[in-house]
């Protein structure tokens, strides 16, 4: 099932970095890595983070899907000095909180990086 999802990326203070439209029908988007940001996942429809994401590594690159295939290539995210963490907006419209990343194989995905 397509989705619709805004990609924004924060720096540590919460200033806006830049923002991107994620379309899981389209192409993967692919996007440089930011020292330390954090990419905060929203839906549209509902002003929350996404139910269900699904990462993996390759090489260097964070590979991030919200459904079936790959929806965002985070490129060199590994090789920063601080990868940033992976969040959503709370129900309650509440700070946003790292979303509950899964690999491919269903277990907590990142190997202990913030995802």
């Amino acid at each position: 099932m397509s989705q619709q999802i805004l990609l924004t990326l924060n720096d540590t203070a919460g200033n806006a970095l830049g923002q991107y439209n994620i379309n899981t029908a389209g192409s993967a988007l692919h996007i440089q890595a930011v020292d330390g940001a954090y990419y905060q996942f929203t839906d549209p429809m509902t002003g929350i983070g996404p139910e269900g994401i699904i990462t993996e590594r390759e090489g260097d690159n964070l590979l991030v899907s919200f459904d079936e295939g790959t929806d965002l290539i985070i490129e060199n995210y590994f090789a920063q000095n601080e990868p940033g963490a992976l969040v959503g907006m709370q129900a309650d419209g509440g700070r946003p909180h790292e979303l509950p990343g899964r690999d491919r194989a269903g277990a907590r995905a990142g190997g202990g990086n913030r995802c």
